[in-house]
C-alpha cells in the first residue's frame, strides 16, 4: 500500500502571519511587568532621569535671541541623539530579558559601542519615511486649506461658468490630493513594517539593513493591527508627556503659551532641580509599560512559542524559548 507524506498543518499560534496582535494581552503584560519588576525599572527610570537632566545642566544658556548654530545647537543635538539611542538599545535588552522571564541587571543598559553606532545609523534610517510623512501631512493640510479658500474667495457661478478652469481645477487637484494620500499610507506602511529594528539589533545582533529587511518580512502579515497597536502606544506616550510637560511648567512657565504663564514658583533652585528629576523619573516609569507591551508584540511575532514570562501568556503552555 503506497503512503503519502503528511504535511504539517500551517502555523496557528499567536504570532502567525495573519494572526491579530493581542493588543489587551500586551499591555496587561507590561502593566504586570512594571509591578514585578518595579525595583530594576525603577532604577533605570533614576539613571535615565538624571543623566537627563545632567544634559540639561550641562547645555551652556540659550541667547537671548532665538536663533540656530550648528556649532552650537547642532553638537547638543547630536549628543542628545548619541545618549538616547544608548539608553533606547539598553531599553530594550532589558525588555527582552524580561519578556523571556531572565533576570535583567542595571549592566543590561550598557551596550557594546558597535551595537550603538549601528542603532544610531539605524534610527537615522528609520526617520527617513518619518520626514516624509510629515511633510506630506503638512503639503497636503495647506493643499486643502488653498482649495478651501480658493473655493470661498470666488463667486460660484462665475467660476462654475468657465469650464474648463473647472475641470483643469479638479484635475490638477485631484492628482495632488492623490499623490499627497499615497505618500502618506506609504510612509506610515514603512514606520509600521520597520519598527522592530531596534529589537533585532539586539536580539539576532543584526546589521542596519538587515535588520530593516527582517522586521519588514515579520511585521508586513500584521501591519494593519500592527498600526491600530502603534495608536494605542502612542495615544499612551503622549498622555505621558502631556502630563510630564505641565508639571514642568509648574515649576517653569517658559515653555507654556502667553496665555497660560503664571509666576514662577518660589522655590529654592536645588529643591527645583530636585523635583524636576523627580517629573523625569515618573515620566520615564510611566513609559516602561509600553515599551514593554511593544517587545512582547516582537517576541510574540518573531517565537510564537515563547517563554514563561511574569504572568502565564497564551504561548506559555507551549514549553520555554531556546
Amino acid at each position: 500500500m503506497a503512503t503519502h507524506a503528511v504535511e504539517p498543518a500551517p502555523a496557528s499560534g499567536p504570532g502567525s502571519p495573519g494572526q491579530a496582535v493581542p493588543i489587551k494581552d500586551a499591555l496587561r503584560f507590561g502593566w504586570q511587568a512594571l509591578t514585578r519588576r518595579l525595583g530594576f525599572l525603577a532604577a533605570c527610570s533614576f539613571i535615565i532621569a538624571l543623566v537627563t537632566n545632567v544634559l540639561v545642566w550641562l547645555r551652556p544658556p540659550a541667547p537671548a535671541v532665538p536663533s540656530f548654530s550648528w556649532s552650537h545647537d547642532g553638537v547638543w543635538m547630536l549628543i542628545d541623539f548619541w545618549v538616547g539611542t544608548f539608553f533606547w538599545i539598553g531599553f530594550v535588552n532589558a525588555t527582552l530579558r524580561i519578556c523571556d522571564n531572565r533576570p535583567a541587571k542595571l549592566a543590561d543598559l550598557i551596550s557594546a559601542p558597535s551595537r550603538v553606532l549601528r542603532g544610531f545609523m539605524a534610527s537615522l534610517l528609520y526617520f527617513v519615511p518619518m520626514v516624509v510623512l510629515m511633510v506630506a501631512l503638512s503639503v497636503l493640510i495647506t493643499f486643502v486649506s488653498l482649495m478651501l479658500a480658493f473655493g470661498l474667495s470666488h463667486d460660484v457661478d462665475k467660476l462654475l461658468s468657465r469650464v474648463e478652469d473647472v475641470l483643469l481645477l479638479l484635475l490638477g487637484g485631484g492628482v495632488g490630493l492623490a499623490v499627497l494620500i499615497l505618500a502618506v499610507i506609504s510612509a506610515t506602511r514603512s514606520l509600521v513594517n520597520r519598527q522592530f529594528f531596534g529589537h533585532l539589533l539586539v536580539d539576532e545582533d543584526l546589521g542596519v539593513v538587515e535588520s530593516m529587511q527582517r522586521s519588514r518580512t515579520i511585521a508586513r502579515p500584521v501591519w494593519r493591527r500592527l498600526l491600530l497597536f502603534d495608536t494605542v502606544l502612542t495615544i499612551g506616550s503622549l498622555l505621558v508627556v502631556a502630563v510630564t510637560y505641565l508639571s514642568v511648567s509648574w515649576l517653569d512657565p517658559t515653555p507654556l503659551p502667553a496665555p497660560f504663564r503664571h509666576s514662577v514658583v518660589p522655590l529654592p533652585k536645588i529643591v527645583r532641580d530636585v523635583l524636576v528629576v523627580g517629573i523625569g523619573f515618573l515620566d520615564s516609569l510611566a513609559a516602561w509599560p509600553l515599551l514593554i507591551a511593544h517587545t512582547f508584540v516582537y517576541r510574540l511575532l518573531v517565537n510564537p512559542a515563547g517563554s514563561p514570562a511574569p504572568y502565564d501568556p497564551p504561548w506559555a503552555a507551549h514549553g520555554p524559548r531556546e
